[in-house]
């Protein structure tokens, strides 16, 4: 008989996200490698998504998306695949395009799982 089945907690995981990109024509698989997000990671992505701005003297909540998923990305990317390298090397976080960054942290936060239905009606 075997027991019940255990969620896996790995630290070095590298999790490979593939983006198909049409270009010009052309046909990019771009891959980005990040580590595997901490609790730390997401509670910065979360609270960016959630921090308050003063506009004019006035307090506004709404999150800044694109901030919160450049964050992340720059925190947890590790490297990439599928990109010309650039000149600058030590740069090459700030040329990735702002899109591919929101549309790999998009894949990267869903790779966590979903919380099945049954759960979410308890």
């Amino acid at each position: 008989m075997s027991g019940p089945r255990l969620f896996p907690l790995a630290a070095n995981e590298e999790i490979r996200i593939v983006l198909k990109i049409e270009d010009g024509g052309e046909v990019y698989n771009l891959v980005h490698i990040f580590r595997g997000l901490t609790a730390e990671d997401k509670k910065a992505f979360w609270g960016w998504m959630g921090r308050t701005e003063l506009a004019g003297g006035e307090r506004s909540q709404g999150g800044d998306y694109l901030g919160a998923v450049e964050l992340l990305y720059d925190r947890s990317v590790k490297r990439v695949e599928g990109y010309e390298p650039p000149e600058a090397a030590e740069r090459w976080r700030e040329l990735i395009p702002l899109e591919h960054k929101a549309w790999a942290v998009g894949r990267l936060l869903k790779s966590a799982g979903t919380l099945s239905e049954e759960a979410q009606k308890k």
